[in-house]
């Protein structure tokens, strides 16, 4: 297990936990499973509540007042992103749930906890969207911030899980899984929420894979081109400067923003995952000082 942040980075306070599970037994791991577990005390920890947003692989947890006895008013949100699971056919989460473990909702064995890692209630049984009536593998994924859908409506202390289904490992095979955990502070307990959200496409990674001067600014085009769902993009920068990278969608709506910060001369590769958006085709902007330029790509599912 491997955890790291960067100093400076949109959407900082930001954590990376990164994980290496190796099938060292001879037999087949059936139906694996790999989640982080979070007890979520947003301060005070009996008056929290959580959440779950399949489409951003989030679960996340808030404080249900606007004003926290050791935060004090607008306390933030905490939220938990998986952002990157190998070997899966998505590279995204399967399940996120919400525990109120004081009422008897958290698995108390091995059995409760598999099938709790297989998106399912500690029973066996499947969670059921009550405003839906349809069955979910993500309890209380609604928007707090609106009301609409189903919310978590009663405070206390919470715990969360979110996680991705694997499947069969072969022995000696090896997962990777790979999470980020970042916090966030705005005008009020709910307002935080929604500046967690806003964040949760930012804070993946970027990594500068060379600090040597480049000859000017470029924008590489992304490989593989077309993806599913993922896709690399490589730019490199002159000097110092704010640097935007964006993504926006055929009809020239931004659809998420990969980067938003200053970065210093070299050679930058980052990760897009497309997992949440639609096939067709998008383009990726580079902003910095005078300088932009644009791609184009297509996600074909």
């Amino acid at each position: 297990m491997y955890a790291w942040a960067r100093e400076q980075q949109a959407c900082a306070d930001a954590i990376n936990y990164e994980w290496k599970i190796i099938n060292k037994n001879v037999s087949v791991w059936n139906e694996f499973s790999s989640a982080i577990w979070s007890d979520m005390d947003i301060g005070a920890g009996n008056n929290d509540r959580g959440g779950t947003d399949s489409v951003k692989n989030l679960a996340f947890g808030y404080n249900g007042n606007d004003n926290d006895p050791e935060y004090g008013p607008a306390p933030p949100a905490v939220g938990i992103i998986i952002k990157d699971a190998s070997r899966h056919s998505q590279y995204k989460s399967d399940f996120g749930n919400v525990f109120k473990c004081g009422t008897g909702g958290c698995p108390t064995d091995s059995l409760q906890t598999f099938r709790v890692m297989q998106g399912l209630n500690t029973d066996g049984s499947r969670i059921i969207n009550p405003v839906t009536g349809s069955y979910t593998n993500y309890r209380y994924s609604g928007d707090p911030v609106s009301g609409a859908g189903w919310n978590d409506s009663t405070s206390g202390d919470r715990y969360v899980i979110i996680g991705s289904k694997f499947g069969n490992v072969n022995p000696f095979d090896t997962i990777e899984f790979k999470t980020i955990t970042y916090i966030k502070k705005g005008t009020s307990n709910l307002n935080s929420v929604t500046e967690l959200k806003n964040c949760a496409d930012q804070v993946i990674p970027v990594s500068n894979i060379n600090t040597e001067t480049p000859a000017g600014f470029t924008l590489y085009q992304n490989f593989p081109n077309p993806f599913n769902p993922n896709t690399i993009i490589n730019y490199e920068l002159r000097n110092t400067n704010d640097v935007k990278l964006k993504v926006y969608d055929i009809l020239g709506n931004e659809v998420t923003t990969l980067v938003n910060e200053k970065q210093t001369p070299g050679s930058y590769e980052l990760e897009f995952d497309g997992s949440g958006l639609a096939s067709g085709i998008y383009f990726y902007r580079l902003e910095t000082g005078e300088f932009m330029q644009t791609k184009r790509m297509a996600l074909v599912k």
